[in-house]
């Protein structure tokens, strides 16, 4: 996509072909997103502090990784780039439903309002490639949420911003009835019995 050194009739240097970058761009379900970007994901470890009375250490619990998250800002300057913009938020603004996961996707089926026609479901999740977001290890993503149309960096600019999580695999759902540990009582010394306690008075 051909990108113009200067917004028109603005008179602001806004984009120098020479100084661009595969950094500038970003890829939506192997489409290119509109525009130009800004992508700095954030990635972090979760962590469990488990402080001690009248302790200034504290044990740390790792528990894993959570999700990637980012806000992907998107700017435009040209009613093409606009249009197509608008037509790329009608597939990745969230919406209300039913939303499952199921062949390494997320699906959400739209709520359907009264007196309407259901809807089909629709992706809820999707691949994305920026060079920052490959290196952090994301390869799919869902949208949050959106901050719409807001002036851009200079004249006759509009600017999106989507808040994206990392879309990760759900957890296989264990069937069966989840059983309760019991105490053992035969493997502790001296375990009182409740058999011969039943009816005993205390001294």
């Amino acid at each position: 996509m051909a990108l113009p050194p200067y917004l028109k009739n603005s008179g602001t240097q806004f984009y120098n072909p020479s100084l661009g970058s595969a950094w500038d761009i970003a890829y939506l379900d192997v489409i290119q997103i509109p525009g130009i970007v800004k992508c700095v994901p954030k990635t972090s470890r979760k962590v469990d502090v488990a402080n001690g009375p009248g302790l200034s250490s504290a044990t740390l619990r790792l528990q894993g990784v959570d999700p990637g998250t980012f806000s992907l800002a998107i700017v435009t300057w040209t009613p093409e780039q606009l249009a197509e913009l608008e037509f790329l938020l009608k597939k990745v603004a969230p919406v209300a439903g039913q939303t499952k996961y199921a062949n390494g996707r997320y699906t959400t089926t739209p709520t359907p309002v009264a007196g309407s026609k259901a809807k089909p479901p629709r992706p809820a999740s999707f691949t994305f490639y920026h060079p920052a977001a490959s290196a952090a290890g994301i390869e799919s993503i869902i949208v949050e949420g959106v901050e719409w149309f807001a002036e851009g960096p200079v004249k006759q600019s509009k600017m999106v911003t989507l808040d994206c999580k990392q879309a990760l695999p759900t957890k296989p759902v264990v069937s069966g009835t989840p059983q309760l540990n019991a105490p053992n009582l035969g493997g502790v010394p001296n375990a009182p019995n409740p058999a011969n306690s039943a009816g005993k008075k205390g001294p």
